[in-house]
Order: C-alpha cells, then sequence, then structure tokens
C-alpha cells in the first residue's frame, strides 16, 4: 500500500472515531424526557356496597323529564338522523346499494317508493351522479304511540359528471314513521324543496 492509501484510511478512521465520540457524548448528556404528571388512581379496594350506595343517593329525574323521554323517545330521533344521511346518500354507478341496505328500517309502501326512484334513475342515467348527505339537527313534527313525524335538516353534496367540486345546498327531509310491532319503520320519505 502507498502513503496516499494509508493517509486516506487514517482520516476515515479518525473520522468514525470522532463521530462515535460525539453520538456517545450526546446521549449521555441529552435531557431526560419529562414523564408524565402523578394522577391519583381509584382505589380499586373501595367496597363495591360503597359504589352502589352512592349511586342510591343521585336524585331521581323530574317526573317532566321522564314524561319527555317518553314522548319523544331518543332511538326514534337517531334513527330518524342516520336513516336521512344514509338515504341521502348515493350514486348512479354504486347500484344505489345504501338505498336497498336501509330497505329493513322501511315498510313496504317506502320499499315500493325506492325501487320507483331507483328504477326510474338507471333509465335515465348516463353520466355519473351522486349526493353525500350529511344531518345536522332533527326535531319531531308530531308524535303518538303509533305514528311519528320528524324533520331532519341537512346538508347535501351533489356531484356531476366528472366535476371534483359539488353543489352544495341545505334541504330538509321530512319522515313519517309507523310502529310496526316493537319497531318504528319509515314509512314515507320527502326532501323539501
Amino acid at each position: 500500500m502507498n502513503t496516499r492509501k494509508k493517509i486516506i484510511i487514517a482520516f476515515i478512521l479518525i473520522g468514525l472515531v470522532v463521530l462515535l465520540a460525539v453520538g456517545l457524548i450526546w446521549w449521555l448528556l441529552r435531557p431526560e424526557p419529562a414523564g408524565l404528571p402523578e394522577t391519583p388512581l381509584a382505589d380499586v379496594n373501595q367496597p363495591r356496597q360503597e359504589i352502589l350506595d352512592q349511586i342510591a343517593q343521585l336524585p331521581m329525574p323530574s317526573t317532566e323529564r321522564l314524561e319527555a323521554e317518553q314522548q319523544y323517545p331518543l332511538d326514534l330521533k337517531q334513527q330518524a338522523f342516520l336513516f336521512a344521511e344514509r338515504y341521502g346518500s348515493y350514486s348512479n354507478q354504486g347500484g344505489y346499494k345504501n338505498l336497498a341496505d336501509l330497505k329493513s328500517l322501511m315498510t313496504s309502501k317506502m320499499i315500493n317508493q325506492v325501487d320507483d326512484f331507483t328504477t326510474e334513475t338507471r333509465l335515465s342515467s348516463g353520466d355519473y351522479e351522486g349526493y353525500d348527505t350529511r344531518a345536522l339537527a332533527s326535531e319531531f313534527l308530531e308524535f303518538s304511540e303509533t305514528r311519528a313525524k320528524v324533520s331532519v335538516s341537512t346538508q347535501r353534496f351533489h356531484y356531476q359528471g366528472d366535476s371534483a367540486n359539488p353543489e352544495i345546498f341545505y334541504q330538509d327531509l321530512t319522515l313519517y314513521l309507523v310502529k310496526a310491532g316493537n319497531d318504528w319503520k319509515i314509512d314515507e320519505a320527502y326532501w323539501e324543496k
């Protein structure tokens, strides 16, 4: 080996030793990461009866609240909310699958309405058309033990053709529900103009 190669190898080895030394010094002198703050844990040994006694001491809900909950069942309002989002979101190239998936929540009258819509739209569809719907709020308009009318306010996105910019608009969906056994079914649905 000639002297030039020996000098190059020596510089490389010295450089590696310096890098290792700097890395080791940095690792040894780095600040410790801040630990998680100490938070007291719940006493898992607290007797179960003591917890049950605390729950028993909570005040009972007011009569007005109980009556309001019976008069306007929350699950029915939420069902209308979720139905509106799924019912209002579809595309002609998706085969209207989401509308078919909702049929278990519909009466035969509503199923016929959806089938007529999808058949009519399939016959006239050429270019891509789709809607994406987000429910914003819902309210009971009428309610009895067997029938309910719910209005759901939505924000809708209309996609047409190959446009990446949808038309955004707000539209209310009025749902008529009927009690079928223990379940509520959507009997009619109308988009407000």
